[in-house]
């Protein structure tokens, strides 16, 4: 097929249970952790994605998932727990917050941290 590398994946995945890409192409920003490609297939796929980080050569280590709370995040852990027990690995569910900043200036003490506030906010 020839085409837009995200319009031609969609296309031939569609219908698909899963779509895996490499986390990047041969743009000019060899350290970024999702090329335009995987964004744009994240971002439009009705199903998961999986965006694949490695080396072949780097030893099977466990399943990580984003979580937030939110519906999909649950669906990405239920996949997650999956794909562990098929590779026999562990699984780590990784949830996180935003810091929280003061709002006047960095010399300033941060405004306190309530993590069950953090928790039940979406």
């Amino acid at each position: 097929m020839i085409g837009d590398p995200a319009s031609v994946l969609l296309d031939a995945a569609r219908g698909a249970g899963m779509l895996v890409v490499g986390n990047r192409g041969r743009g000019g920003f060899a350290s970024l952790l999702l090329g335009s490609v995987g964004q744009q297939v994240a971002t439009q796929m009705a199903g998961p994605v999986v965006v694949f980080r490695g080396r072949r050569e780097t030893p099977s280590g466990p399943v990580t998932v984003g979580v937030d709370g939110s519906a999909s995040a649950q669906r990405a852990l239920a996949l997650g727990f999956d794909e562990a027990q098929r590779r026999g690995s562990g699984l780590l569910a990784v949830r996180c917050y935003p810091v929280p900043m003061s709002l006047y200036g960095m010399d300033m003490p941060l405004e306190t941290y309530d993590q069950d506030a953090a928790a039940t906010a979406r």
